[in-house]
């Protein structure tokens, strides 16, 4: 980032008073408890499956080059130590740093127009949400974006337009397409931005053409960057990538109608409702003001333009809690001008500030909880059973570092998944060795009998068949490929679909393909037709693998995975 980045046009006063100095203390103790959450909150299941395509990328089975160029942001990774969830957890710092960054901006986009008290009190506004504290930081394309896009925003409006600055913006620009099309919500606040800094500027033909000439160069990067992405992946294929993006265009944003998630967009408002009143307080002071030419037009206009990405609440589909933290930065200058209307009412700013900061205590002690003792449990037992990576299948790519079988279990992935009507999971396991299955999933627990009640969504019956005939519980939502067979005197035909080592768990000796074996021995099976019988009735456990390590410890019984 060029030096002169730094050196924006914002107003300078004197140095900070009491106030100000109390505010930033709030700000500093929101990105501490934020710090916090990082560490001890839930990992939910797409930053698992964000950590696997970097694994996918760097073992060569990653096939989707639009959307992935963060698998060299973070390809080191793999590099550090530890299990999926410590390398999520460095990740989530790398985040949180992002975040500052994104303050920053945040800060320096609503001092334009605002005073200095009101844009720190905007930017404590935006890390004390609730939202923000629990998903800013979540390894996920978010906040990177959010970071790029606000960064974007901020060359526009308050830095010099240098040469290095223009630069700086058209790189961050393409990246950020590169990793998310999402960015796509910021068009309009971005070309408002630039139309305005037109206006604003001494000669404007000539900010125009500079500013027209960032937007080919934009173009120019994103397609030299996609190139490289392209010409390093060997499975990569345009064609199904543009039909993947066509179909998610289609799922989206044009297919439920208004609000398709306003149930997210209510529980993100419950998280942040002193947040949600600026906003909505700054929107109707700011068109009052308007109306009693308090306030320029072209202001009205920045102000809203700032705010044009939460248009997009109203008919993206996937606007779930995480969502928000991404699109609301550029709208908190509304929150920055509702505050510099009220500044002159010192206590209503204080309690503001202090409602705000008790906010965010109690969202952070709201999520304490044990799902990722859980999943730390879980994911270091699979580890131990399996010293060394095999195929399995899952919801999410829990198992990072190992290679998944099956499509991430997402709505839109459900959705894809029953359009298509293939057998995905009985493919996989005729064509792979796939000796281990996680029960993360209300899909998969229906598959292998373990759910209670009727669900509403079920995997495919050749799916369900497969899973439920090839995988036996190891421990808590392990379960690895075996078989279990009500053996008896009468040689009976099964069917082996993992090949492999197996071992015989039964109370007497079996024969199986004319061979007898006494418990506790092992066999090697190919895929295919086996037969079994017995001296006497039995039930006979074939359990995939040479003696796998089995743990004494009870098995966590709380589920790996809640809501956002």
């Amino acid at each position: 980032m060029p030096v002169d980045i730094l050196n924006s046009d914002t107003k300078k006063t004197d140095r900070l008073n009491l106030f100000e100095s109390a505010v930033i203390a709030g700000i500093l103790v929101g990105l501490g408890l934020q710090l916090y959450l990082l560490f001890t909150q839930k990992i939910n299941w797409d930053e698992f499956y964000y950590l696997a395509q970097i694994y996918d990328y760097q073992r060569g089975g990653l096939s989707q080059p639009l959307q992935t160029f963060q698998v060299y942001l973070f390809g080191w990774l793999p590099l550090l130590g530890g299990t999926e969830i410590e390398k999520i957890i460095v990740a989530r710092m790398f985040m949180w740093m992002f975040e500052v960054g994104t303050l920053f901006f945040i800060y320096s986009i609503t001092r334009r127009f605002v005073s200095r008290n009101a844009a720190l009190i905007t930017v404590l506004a935006y890390i004390s949400s609730g939202v923000v504290l629990i998903h800013g930081t979540s390894f996920r394309v978010d906040p990177i974006a959010a970071f790029a896009m606000m960064f974007c925003l901020y060359v526009l409006i308050c830095s010099r337009l240098s040469f290095g600055n223009l630069l700086s913006f058209s790189i961050v620009a393409a990246i950020g397409a590169l990793i998310t099309v999402k960015i796509i919500f910021f068009a309009p606040a971005l070309i408002g931005a630039a139309l305005w800094r037109v206006s604003n500027e001494p000669a404007p033909y000539k900010t125009l053409s500079r500013l027209a000439l960032t937007a080919v160069a934009t173009f120019i990067w994103y397609g030299l960057l996609y190139w490289y992405h392209l010409s390093a992946m060997p499975l990569a294929d345009t064609a199904v990538a543009q039909a993947k993006m066509s179909a998610a265009f289609t799922t989206t944003l044009i297919s439920e109608g208004l609000f398709p998630r306003a149930d997210a967009l209510r529980q993100g408002l419950d998280l942040s409702r002193i947040q949600g009143l600026m906003l909505f307080l700054g929107a109707g002071i700011s068109l009052l003001d308007y109306a009693r030419q308090k306030i320029k037009p072209s202001t009205l206009i920045m102000l809203f333009v700032l705010a044009s990405p939460l248009l997009s609440l109203i008919f993206y589909r996937n606007a779930f809690p995480y969502f928000l933290p991404f699109i609301f930065p550029p709208a908190m200058v509304l929150a920055g001008y509702f505050v510099d209307r009220i500044k002159t009412m010192r206590l209503a700013t204080a309690a503001l500030c202090l409602l705000m900061v008790a906010g965010a205590f109690s969202v952070t002690l709201s999520r304490k909880n044990e799902n990722m003792a859980v999943q730390r449990t879980t994911i270091e037992m699979v580890h131990r059973i399996f010293k060394q990576p095999v195929n399995y299948i899952d919801r999410n790519s829990m198992i990072s570092s190992f290679p998944k079988q099956g499509f991430f279990m997402s709505s839109w992935g459900y959705k894809n998944y029953l359009e298509k009507g293939e057998a995905l999971y009985a493919q996989a396991l005729k064509d792979k060795v796939t000796p281990l299955l996680i029960i993360n999933s209300p899909l998969l627990e229906n598959a292998v009998g373990q759910n209670s009640f009727q669900p509403r969504a079920t995997l495919l019956q050749d799916d369900i068949k497969v899973l439920r005939e090839n995988f036996i519980p190891h421990w808590g939502f392990i379960w690895v490929a075996g078989k279990k067979i009500a053996a008896n005197i009468t040689p009976q035909d099964f069917k082996v679909l993992t090949p492999g080592t197996y071992r015989v768990e039964a109370d007497r000796p079996v024969e199986i393909d004319g061979k007898t074996y006494v418990p506790g021995s092992t066999l090697k099976l190919v895929r295919g037709n086996h037969s079994v019988s017995a001296t006497a009735a039995t039930t006979l456990t074939l359990r995939w693998g040479d003696n796998l390590f089995k743990p004494d410890t009870q098995a966590p019984l709380k589920p790996l995975f809640t809501g956002f």
